[in-house]
C-alpha cells in the first residue's frame, strides 16, 4: 500500500467478498505494517466455488481498492456415522440398534451401508438387515442371532460414498437359554394283536445331551407301559410296542423328555387290531387205556379266547380199531365217548379237532 501524505499505519483496510457463503467476511483477515501487508483467506468448511474478493485503503477521505478472483476447488468429504452403544439379547431373540449417517456434498440416497460379524456362526451377516427412514440419515439394523446360539460378535458397520467410507463398531452379546427338548411328530400306528412293531422318534435337545426319556401308556389292560420299550441312542431312538397278551382295543402313548428343567412330550394313538385265536382242548392225558370192548369217556376242557366257547365244535380222526367217538358236554366242560371195533386190541393214536 502506499499513501504520499498519509502515514501508512494510519490507513484503514477492510476486505469484502462477492460470496459469502464461500467466504464470509469473517474468513478475510488483514494483517501486516507499513506497505507491506497480507490477506489472509479462509473459506467456509466443506465449501467449493469462486468469489471474487475486494481489498480496499482509505485515508478517510479517498479510497482505493483492488479485487482478485479466488477459486476453491471441491474435496471428497468422507461421510459420517453416529455410535452404536453394545447391545445385550436373550438367545433366539433378534434385537435392533439406530444410527445416522451423513455426508455433506453425497446426497444420502446415494450412501451405502454395509456389515460385517466377526462371529458368523453367532451372527451371519444375513442376519443383519439394514433399515432407512425415508428421506432421512436416520438408519437402523435387526439382528437375529442363529437360532439356540449364544455368545458375543462385534458388529461393523460401513458407510461409503463410492470414494471415502467410515464406520463405527459395537458389541452383541448373545445370553444362553435353557431350550425344552425336541421330539419329533409321531403318526398314529395301527398294529395286529401280538404284534411288536418298532417305531423311530427323533429326540434331541441343543443344549443338554443327557435327557431323560419316558414312555406310558393310557390303557394298561390293552397296551401295559412294561410291553413300552425305548432303544437307540443319540437322536435316532425307537419305541417298541406290543400290545397285552391276546388284548386289542386303543391306547394313547406318551413319550416324555426333560433336561431337568423343561420337559417335553409328544403323544400318538396305538390301534391293536384283534386277531381270531384258535380254541384250544385241554385235559387229556397223552396216553389212556381201556379193555377190548369197553367204551372209554374222556373228560376234558375247551377254551377260544374271542368267540362263545359254546360254538366251538369238535371232530375225530378215526383209527382201524376204533368204531366211534361221539362227543358230549357243552360250554368248556366237554366229553367224548371212544368205542373200539369189536374184539380189536391194540394202541391208536387219535386226534381231536377243536374248531
Amino acid at each position: 500500500v502506499a499513501d504520499v501524505d498519509t502515514a501508512l499505519d494510519s490507513l484503514g483496510m477492510a476486505g469484502s467478498s462477492s460470496n459469502p457463503t464461500l467466504l464470509p467476511v469473517s474468513g478475510i483477515s488483514l494483517s501486516g505494517t507499513g506497505s507491506v501487508r497480507t490477506a489472509t483467506v479462509t473459506p467456509a468448511a466443506n465449501q467449493n466455488g469462486t468469489a471474487t474478493v475486494t481489498i480496499s485503503i482509505t485515508d478517510g477521505t479517498s479510497t482505493a481498492a483492488s479485487s482478485f478472483l479466488l477459486t476453491v476447488n471441491p474435496i471428497n468429504d468422507t461421510p459420517s456415522i453416529t455410535t452404536i452403544a453394545d447391545v445385550t439379547v436373550d438367545e433366539d431373540n433378534p434385537t435392533s440398534v439406530a444410527f445416522a449417517i451423513s455426508d455433506v456434498d453425497t446426497a444420502l440416497t446415494n450412501l451405502f451401508v454395509v456389515v460385517a460379524s466377526s462371529n458368523t456362526s453367532l451372527i451371519p451377516t444375513a442376519n443383519i438387515v439394514i433399515g432407512a427412514a425415508v428421506g432421512t440419515g436416520n438408519r437402523f439394523a435387526i439382528i437375529t442371532p442363529t437360532t439356540n446360539q449364544f455368545g458375543t460378535s462385534i458388529i461393523t458397520v460401513t458407510v461409503s460414498d463410492g470414494t471415502g467410507t467410515a464406520n463405527t463398531s459395537f458389541t452383541v452379546t448373545v445370553n444362553p437359554v435353557n431350550d425344552a427338548p425336541f421330539i419329533s411328530f409321531v403318526p398314529d400306528q395301527s398294529i395286529n394283536e401280538d404284534q411288536l412293531a418298532s417305531i423311530p422318534v427323533t429326540i434331541s435337545d441343543p443344549e443338554s445331551a443327557d435327557l431323560t426319556i419316558t414312555a406310558s401308556s393310557s390303557a394298561q389292560n390293552v397296551l401295559p407301559n412294561a410291553n413300552l420299550v425305548l432303544g437307540g441312542y443319540g437322536t435316532s431312538r425307537t419305541v417298541s410296542v406290543r400290545g397285552a397278551t391276546n388284548a386289542s382295543g386303543l391306547s394313547i402313548v406318551t413319550i416324555s423328555a426333560t433336561d431337568g428343567s423343561l420337559t417335553t412330550v409328544q403323544s400318538f394313538v396305538v390301534n391293536i387290531a384283534p386277531i381270531n385265536d384258535a380254541p384250544t382242548i385241554s385235559g387229556i392225558a397223552a396216553s389212556v387205556t381201556t379193555d377190548e370192548d369197553i367204551p372209554l369217556t374222556l373228560n376234558f376242557t375247551v377254551t377260544d379266547l374271542d368267540s362263545d366257547v359254546n360254538s366251538v365244535t369238535l371232530s375225530s380222526d378215526l383209527p382201524a380199531i376204533i368204531a366211534s367217538v361221539k362227543f358230549g358236554g357243552s360250554g368248556a366242560a366237554r366229553n367224548a365217548i371212544i368205542t373200539p371195533v369189536t374184539n380189536a386190541n391194540g394202541s391208536a393214536s387219535i386226534s381231536f379237532v377243536a374248531s
